[in-house]
């Protein structure tokens, strides 16, 4: 945080008072920011989009990076950050070397719009687009499909990967152990989700959702009520995630899943599921003055998913879930600007926050208490002691910032 200057010519302080300011700072500064100091803004440090430069490759600072929407990002532990963008001239992976050069690649071979991205440990690109499949990105951009033979149907769970009729797939995550996990719209017996997982033997296994949608209306709705939020301990794969829009999946370093649905966040551990954040009447949400503010316990707020958004998810090492989303609001409290060396894209960094704010970015603690890390980023990504932000303004352009949040 920055503290606003003063005005006036200020009075040196007594040696006692200069100790106790100091403890002061010392104690605001452990504890990630001080709201008696004041706030000017909340300090990020530029990735990527800060200049004019479009060529493609270079300083990702000084490039401009501008997109039709933004897809997806994922970061690593040695930093390299990865953003898919839709563009004019179609899809084009964004990848930011820990040395911070910038290098842009067209992805081609894709069948439909990218919905998703995920990249698992050794730095393979994965994307979904709604389509039956999941495709791998190589290098030079080119994609093959991976997963899915390319027929829409249903392969029962040990069926190979590679040769599987599926449903319509448009979110995917990769384990802490080279898993790769995809969400799978059905529709035979009945429009449902599942998560299905590719073994290390190459077979399919599904790990949530359930294919058994009920003939009968009323205890269809009983079903999708129970699986927007299921009593703790359920078995996974008995939860009925009726979904007509694909939705972002996350994994933690302990293998616990998250999937979001149109009534909130999940979280399947060791086979049984139980809610994280589920569906309230919207006047229970409060919005705190300052970044990382304590709100409310994860049980207490309301959350809306429903419509045609795309929320992002991200786990940070720490088990901190972080959850983007729309999420109107006029108001934005100051500290929330983006504030610190932005380059050119300093009046990017303050659209973001101008007028109806779209997007709001949250964050789960695993003692369930929520926060709001940030407004205005539609992507987020965690690695090591990073959280990772892409955003894009009005007119196109796209700014990548990352901070450090407190614990």
């Amino acid at each position: 945080m920055t503290t606003p200057p003063s005005t006036g010519t200020p009075r040196r302080p007594a040696p006692r008072a200069r100790a106790l300011a100091a403890l002061l700072l010392v104690g605001c500064l452990a504890l990630g920011g001080c709201g008696l100091l004041g706030s000017g803004g909340q300090e990020v440090e530029l990735v990527a989009g800060g200049g004019d430069q479009t060529g493609p490759t270079g300083s990702a600072a000084d490039a401009r990076l501008e997109a039709t929407s933004l897809v997806d990002m994922a970061a690593a532990a040695d930093g390299t950050v990865r953003v898919l963008a839709a563009t004019a001239a179609g899809p084009v992976l964004w990848t930011v070397s820990p040395q911070g050069a910038l290098r842009r690649t067209p992805v081609t071979g894709l069948h439909g719009s990218p919905t998703q991205m995920a990249v698992d440990a050794g730095g393979a690109v994965h994307v979904v687009t709604g389509q039956p499949g999941v495709w791998r990105v190589d290098e030079g951009g080119a994609a093959g499909r991976v997963v899915g033979d390319g027929r829409l149907g249903w392969s029962p769970d040990g069926a190979p990967a590679g040769g599987a009729a599926l449903g319509l797939v448009g979110a995917v995550a990769a384990g802490p152990r080279g898993e790769l996990y995809f969400a799978e719209q059905t529709s035979d017996p009945g429009t449902a989700t599942v998560v299905r997982v590719v073994q290390p033997d190459g077979t399919l296994r599904t790990v949530a959702g359930s294919r058994r949608v009920p003939a009968d209306r009323r205890e269809r709705e009983r079903a999708i009520a129970a699986g927007f939020k299921p009593a703790p301990g359920t078995p996974a794969t008995e939860v009925l995630l009726f979904d007509t829009t694909q939705r972002a999946l996350a994994v933690a370093g302990d293998g616990t899943l998250y999937l979001t649905t149109r009534g909130g966040v999940l979280a399947v551990r060791d086979g049984k599921v139980s809610p994280v954040l589920a569906p309230h009447a919207p006047d229970m949400d409060t919005v705190a003055s300052e970044p990382f503010e304590r709100e409310a316990q994860a049980a207490e707020v309301g959350l809306d998913l429903a419509g045609p958004q795309r929320p992002d998810l991200a786990v940070d090492p720490q088990g901190d879930l972080y959850l983007a989303q729309q999420a109107l609001e006029d108001q934005v409290p100051e500290a929330f600007r983006w504030t610190g060396e932005l380059g050119d894209a300093e009046a990017t960094a303050r659209s973001l926050v101008e007028g109806t704010v779209g997007y709001r970015v949250r964050r789960v603690t695993p003692g369930g208490e929520i926060s709001t890390a940030a407004w205005g980023a539609g992507e987020v990504a965690a690695a090591g002691d990073r959280l990772y932000l892409a955003a894009r303004a009005g007119d196109g352009r796209a700014l990548v910032v990352s901070l450090r949040p407190p614990r």
